[in-house]
């Protein structure tokens, strides 16, 4: 089972919209509910602003399974699942605050998150670094880290190739061991309901299409590799 997703309280939540993607009716709506001041007006959009406050309490959430929620109250402000996020949320700290750069297919979206103190929103950032790009720092890593860095890179491959070997029915037989885990991984200890709900919050990020796609391909690419690696190995021990 997963473990309890963990929570940030947040002070203020703010969102860029640019002008031109908004009709004028929209822009009314946007007033009404995320009660925008004249101050948030920006060139080129508005800056559309929510506060914590204790009726409605504004939270930052995120579950074991990479799903990310902004709520205020019972309503969902933002909701993101975040596989492959890396290649479309950029995100920059500066004190106390979080900055989430997210593109979409037609616009970038701006988020700006205050926290009630810096060391929460540390806490917030490494957690999330976790699933999106963040910004680097420019010293390079040592020549210790670089060499740990690839000893550990080289061991992940050979697990890699190790498990599709034993999952796609590798020439060499499987021992006692090796078919315990092969049936094992075939099962799941979520329970039923817990994925239904977790099916329904994938399916409602436009995104997850493309990402199941893309897990199939990279599944195909990896077993064509390691077939044509273990035919190359058959041969040269001919």
């Amino acid at each position: 089972m997963g473990s309890e997703p963990k929570e940030w309280r947040l002070e203020t939540y703010r969102c860029f919209r640019e002008t031109e993607a908004a009709t004028a009716g929209k822009s009314t709506e946007c007033r009404t509910s995320a009660e925008v001041s004249a101050a948030d007006l920006a060139p080129d959009g508005i800056w559309l602003t929510r506060r914590n406050h204790n009726a409605a309490p504004l939270a930052l959430r995120l579950s074991d399974y990479a799903h990310l929620v902004i709520l205020q109250g019972s309503e969902i402000v933002e909701s993101y699942f975040l596989i492959l996020a890396k290649k479309w949320i950029k995100m920059v700290i500066i004190e106390d605050e979080l900055m989430l750069y997210i593109r979409g297919r037609k616009n970038v979206r701006r988020l700006r998150l205050t926290f009630p103190t810096s060391d929460d929103a540390r806490s917030c950032y490494h957690e999330l670094a976790r699933y999106v790009s963040v910004k680097q720092r420019s010293s390079s890593p040592s020549n210790a880290e670089a060499n740990a860095a690839a000893a550990v890179a080289a061991e992940e491959e050979e697990q890699v190739a190790r498990w599709l070997s034993t999952m796609t029915g590798g020439e060499r037989s499987c021992d006692g061991e090796e078919a315990a885990a092969v049936e094992a991984a075939w099962h799941t200890n979520w329970p039923t309901e817990q994925l239904v709900e977790l099916v329904k919050l994938c399916l409602l990020d436009a995104n997850f299409p493309g990402f199941v796609r893309q897990v199939q391909q990279c599944l195909c690419l990896l077993t064509t590799v390691h077939t044509t690696e273990s035919s190359e190995q058959n041969r040269t021990e001919e």
